[in-house]
């Protein structure tokens, strides 16, 4: 029977370690089912003895269907292991950037080749850089988080794609369209430009007074400086959105960007707050109202 692959970027979401124990279990049921499967096929060898054959058999089913699992760190530390210890978190420890589960490893390891049903869930919680040199600043945020399933029989492609689907929250729609191709750029135009002329008629009247009686060209230069660096302001702040709401979050480590996101609304009230002031306060001043009434 024809092996069918399947990949399937899992985009942005949410996950609690307590979900992802389930996502283990899960799948080393699965495992374990596999193995009832091939295992109930092999038959006794002429020059085997049972005790022999029930022997390598147990041997087989205790190594070779595994799921393993490595955890990456922040600090490039990584730990890997078999069983539901490895996800104990604390304190102290540094956050956790990816989670790689597998049943291929263990195959691999006692048969030299890989198993005909397998999978790889790839949990990606890492951040990119404030400003980040090695990406193109309109291509998508990067994050690899996938699930990858070779299956020659539907009741594994099923069963591995419910087990790992149904133990993530995938229903952040703003952060997964925020972290696409593009959304820089779409920005730019909305906001950033705007932001810069916006600056530019803020300090105006300052570049009038200190380019009075001066060559025209220094004010020009200082209304191109504002707009640079006015637009450079916006890709920091558009880096900093990234770090406050990421692509993917393990709840037990959400104390960063939620420290982020309360930063982030802060500076978004202040600058929306300055920009709503500058706009409606000759509406809104009491001296205007004061001064219409008089004049009546």
């Amino acid at each position: 029977m024809d092996i069918v692959n399947k990949e399937i970027p899992l985009n942005s979401f949410t996950v609690s370690i307590g979900s992802v124990r389930k996502i283990f279990r899960g799948l080393q049921r699965i495992v374990t089912e596999e193995a009832d499967l091939k295992l109930a096929q092999w038959v006794l060898l002429p020059d085997q003895t049972q005790e022999e054959f029930d022997a390598r058999k147990k041997e087989v089913r205790e190594k070779a269907f595994n799921v393993t699992v490595s955890m990456y760190r922040q600090d490039g530390s990584h730990t890997y292991g078999n069983s539901e210890d490895i996800f104990e978190l604390s304190g102290s420890a540094p956050a956790v950037t990816r989670i790689f589960m597998t049943n291929m490893t263990a195959y691999r390891g006692m048969a030299n080749v890989d198993p005909a049903n397998s999978f790889q869930v790839l949990l990606d919680f890492s951040q990119p850089p404030l400003l980040d040199a090695n990406n193109i600043v309109s291509s998508p945020t990067p994050n690899v988080s996938s699930l990858t399933i070779g299956s020659e029989r539907d009741g594994w492609l099923a069963g591995i794609e419910r087990v790992v689907l149904s133990n993530i929250d995938r229903k952040h729609k703003f952060r997964q369209r925020f972290h696409g191709p593009f959304i820089y750029d779409y920005g730019l135009f909305v906001l950033g430009i705007p932001f810069a002329l916006y600056v530019c008629w803020l300090l105006s009247d300052y570049v009038g007074q200190v380019s009075a009686g001066k060559s025209q060209f220094l004010s020009i230069a200082a209304f191109v400086y504002i707009v640079f660096a006015s637009l450079w302001c916006y890709r920091i702040l558009f880096g900093y959105t990234k770090w406050a709401f990421p692509v993917a979050e393990l709840q037990e480590q959400t104390s960063n960007p939620k420290i982020h996101r309360k930063f982030w609304w802060g500076i978004v009230a202040i600058i929306f707050g300055k920009i709503f002031w500058d706009y409606f306060d000759p509406y809104l001043s009491i001296s205007s109202w004061i001064g219409s009434g008089v004049g009546q």
